[in-house]
């Protein structure tokens, strides 16, 4: 029997990334009908570093200085004799992403691709906080709580 009401948490933890889109969204729209207004969902998973074919330089670098005392999200800005991926730094999230393609039809995401995945299902992202580890924490909740939780 699914769980449905307030204030639960649903922890989904390297779960998502080796689905189809059609499915991520699937599954994430069950748990929001599912879901509270004061429920939260919290995706652990990889967020991929944009490609440095598709990165643009910033006009406001983020350094580690700038990460200390704040839990908001921001990603490191690369010195400038490194890529803006990180180069090999990033290879390993990006081999796994065209292992998961090509074997799975899924793939590591970037955080606007994980941004539009939640809410294209009924969900809002509340806050990312970054870990000590390749993977980052997404905390989303439901955009219209309260519902019928769908089985599949």
């Amino acid at each position: 029997m699914p769980r449905r009401g307030d204030g639960f948490s649903f922890l989904f933890r390297h779960v998502l990334h080796d689905w189809p889109d059609d499915k991520v969204i699937e599954i994430l729209a069950n748990v929001a009908r599912a879901a509270g207004p004061e429920s939260r969902i919290l995706l652990v998973e990889s967020i991929t570093p944009i490609p440095a074919s598709d990165a643009e330089p910033n006009d406001h670098p983020v350094t580690l200085d700038n990460l200390v005392h704040t839990s908001r999200y921001q990603a490191l800005t690369a010195p400038t004799h490194i890529p803006h991926d990180f180069g090999a730094a990033s290879r390993s999230k990006h081999l796994l992403s065209l292992y998961l393609l090509s074997v799975m039809n899924a793939q590591e995401r970037t955080l606007a691709q994980w941004k539009r995945l939640i809410e294209a299902a009924d969900m809002r992202v509340s806050g990312v906080f970054a870990l000590r580890s390749m993977v980052s924490v997404i905390e989303c909740r439901a955009a219209n709580a309260g519902g019928e939780a769908l089985l599949v």
